[in-house]
């Protein structure tokens, strides 16, 4: 199997949401690990694609790495708000949700 059942992609890639603190941050807790009894999940440092208003859309590579097994490689689209306090310099993700994931090798089988 080249990356996890959609449930257990979906669960993992809702647990890196509090991982964020900011999107696009340069930061070298790049990337971000998240281990788990299945494998282990990679989100790499997401990329800004447009900023209107507050809406803040971006994408970031993943890979899913099975125990002994070489990583799966795939995307992920993120959405959120982003409230930015110009006195204080400061920007806030909020509401930061997973708008698509694609693992572009896996099988029909392997994303249900």
């Amino acid at each position: 199997m080249k990356c996890p059942p959609n449930r257990f992609l979906w669960l993992l890639l809702a647990s890196l949401l509090p991982a964020l603190p900011a999107l696009g941050q340069a930061s070298p807790d790049w990337p971000r690990e998240i281990d788990t009894a299945l494998g282990t999940l990679t989100l790499y440092q997401p990329q800004v694609e447009s900023l209107e208003g507050n809406n803040l859309e971006a994408r970031a590579a993943i890979s899913w790495q099975k125990p002994d097994e070489p990583p799966v490689f795939g995307a992920v689209w993120l959405e959120a708000e982003l409230d930015v306090d110009r006195a204080e310099r400061t920007a806030t993700v909020r509401d930061l949700r997973v708008a698509d994931a694609r693992f572009p090798d896996a099988t029909e089988e392997e994303l249900t």
